[in-house]
């Protein structure tokens, strides 16, 4: 029987032993789950044993989470913010910059218009995708961007592939990389195969019309440029995770993610010591 080490309620620690069994039995045929989870925990702990003897972390952490649509994204998002807010740590979420643009359009012709730009709507996505990060670094110990600035990059990387813009453009927009460097800033790019990211459009939702957006062209035009662009942006990061979902339980980026930031979270508070 896997044991377990959660910090529970006065009438869950009297009874550890039942806990544990029922865990198990929620857990029967997903045992391997169980057991990472259980890991995960004991990292959870060891959190919030730092937060209680250091405080708040010395500095703000920026976690950006994006990658090709259907790749698991908003599941890895939620679960991140539910874990470090668990962990005790001040979190907090921030919404994808294009979602925020598109909530100060009134209408269906201000989107087209604003859509007949795309090279300006990336350039908009990042200037308030920064601005926001900023408003929030004082106040939070993670920052979770659902897409964020970084994403921005990738989109210009596709345009610029698709012929859309010159190379100084190009070259002058990578230039706010540096923009970036200013936080501690860490990036998981979940990826999917482009097959398999058009299944899951499809038996996700109740609509089987075309897609439009979810095209086959499109996601790979956006794979490639997420390739292209992991080298260039791990020299921009302080931390970048590449996991390939196409074939992944839902649960595996989120897993993959939550435990990688914990043993860097760790690194930063022993900085301390």
């Amino acid at each position: 029987m896997i044991k377990s080490n959660t910090i529970f309620s006065e009438k869950q620690k009297s009874d550890n032993a039942s806990y544990d069994e029922y865990l198990n039995q929620i857990f029967e045929s997903h045992p391997e789950l169980l057991t990472r989870l259980m890991e995960l925990n004991r990292k959870k702990e060891e959190i919030q044993e730092l937060k209680y003897k250091y405080g708040n972390l010395p500095y703000p952490v920026v976690i950006t989470v994006s990658g090709t649509p259907r790749s698991g994204k908003t599941t890895c998002i939620d679960n991140l913010f539910e874990f470090f807010k668990k962990c005790n740590l001040r979190t907090t979420c921030l919404e994808e910059p294009a979602g925020l643009i598109y909530q100060t359009l009134k209408t269906k012709e201000e989107k087209k218009q604003l859509l007949k730009d795309r090279i300006g709507f990336v350039e908009r996505q990042f200037e308030l995708g920064n601005k926001h990060i900023n408003r929030n670094l004082n106040e939070n110990d993670i920052i979770i961007c659902d897409r964020g600035i970084i994403d921005t990059f990738i989109w210009y990387d596709m345009y610029y592939k698709l012929n859309m813009m010159d190379k100084a453009r190009y070259n002058n927009y990578f230039k706010k990389l540096d923009e970036v460097r200013q936080y501690c800033n860490y990036f998981f790019a979940l990826f999917s195969s482009s097959n398999e990211a058009i299944t899951r459009d499809y038996i996700n939702s109740l609509s089987i019309e075309p897609r439009t957006t979810m095209s086959k062209d499109n996601i790979e035009n956006y794979n490639n440029s997420l390739m292209n662009c992991l080298s260039i942006l791990s020299s921009n990061v302080d931390y970048l995770q590449f996991i390939d979902t196409t074939k992944c339980d839902r649960m595996e980026a989120s897993i993959l993610a939550a435990s990688s930031i914990s043993e860097e979270i760790k690194k930063i508070y022993l900085k301390r010591r």
